[in-house]
C-alpha cells in the first residue's frame, strides 16, 4: 500500500497505565524503528526520577523540561516510536510539535482496567499531591474569608444553644482523584490522529489494528 503522507515519528499518547511503553516497543520492533520513552529521556536529562522532579521542583518545572525534551526528540533524524507521558499531549504547544513531525495515537483503555494496574501509576501520585495541596490552600483561604456564623439565640431558660460546627466535605479517595484526572484529559487525547481502544490482554490484536491503520500514514518498513 502506498503511504498517503509519509512520516518519521509515531507518538503514543494517553493516560498512565494504558500500555504505551509495552505497545511502543512492540510497534518499533515490527516496523524496525527506534523506540524512545519520553519520560526516560527526561530522567536522563535531569539525572533523577520523574517522581523526584515533581516532589522537589514541582509540576511547572517538569512541564517545561518535558516540552524541551519533546522538541529535541522530535528534531532527531530517523524513524522513531515515542511513548509519551500521560500529560505530554495535554498542551496546545506539545500537540503542535507532535502533529508537525508525525502521527499521534491515543491508546484508550477503560479506567477500571487502568486502576487494576495502579501499581504502575506511581508517577501520578506527586502530581495528585501537588493538586491536593493547591486545593487545600484554596479551601483554607475561602474558609478564612467567610463570615463567622451568627450567635445563636438564647432559649427560654437562658442557656446557650450549642453551636453546630460546619463539617468540611469528605476528601476524595485516590481512585476518585485519579479517575477525575483521567476524565479531565480525555478531551486532549481526542485530538490525536488515531484512536486505538485497547481491551484487557489485547496488545497483539491492538498492534495489528494499529499497523493496518498506520499504513495510510507511514512509509512501508
Amino acid at each position: 500500500m502506498i503511504a498517503a503522507r509519509p512520516v518519521s515519528k509515531i507518538y503514543l499518547v494517553g493516560f498512565m497505565g494504558v500500555g504505551k511503553t509495552t505497545l511502543g516497543r512492540l510497534l518499533a520492533d515490527r516496523l524496525g524503528w527506534i523506540f524512545v520513552d519520553l519520560d526516560a529521556e527526561i530522567e536522563a536529562a535531569e539525572g533523577t526520577s520523574i517522581v523526584r522532579i515533581f516532589e522537589e521542583k514541582g509540576e511547572p518545572y517538569f512541564r517545561a523540561i518535558e516540552r524541551r525534551v519533546l522538541a529535541e526528540v522530535s528534531a532527531r533524524a530517523g524513524t522513531l516510536v515515542v511513548a509519551c507521558g500521560g500529560g505530554a499531549f495535554c498542551t496546545t504547544e506539545n500537540q503542535t510539535v507532535m502533529h508537525a513531525h508525525g502521527v499521534t495515537v491515543w491508546l484508550d483503555r477503560p479506567f477500571e482496567r487502568i486502576w487494576q494496574h495502579r501499581e504502575e501509576l506511581g508517577s501520578v501520585r506527586p502530581l495528585l499531591a501537588s493538586q491536593q495541596s493547591r486545593q487545600s490552600n484554596s479551601e483554607a483561604a475561602a474558609w478564612s474569608l467567610g463570615e463567622a456564623p451568627p450567635r445563636p439565640p438564647l432559649d427560654a431558660d437562658s442557656r446557650p444553644t450549642p453551636r453546630t460546627t460546619p463539617q468540611a466535605p469528605a476528601r476524595p479517595t485516590e481512585e476518585e482523584r485519579v479517575r477525575a484526572l483521567c476524565e479531565e484529559r480525555i478531551h486532549w487525547y481526542q485530538a490525536a490522529t488515531i484512536h486505538l481502544p485497547i481491551g484487557e490482554g489485547e496488545f497483539a490484536q491492538a498492534l495489528d489494528r494499529l499497523l493496518s491503520t498506520l499504513a495510510w500514514h507511514i512509509s512501508a518498513p
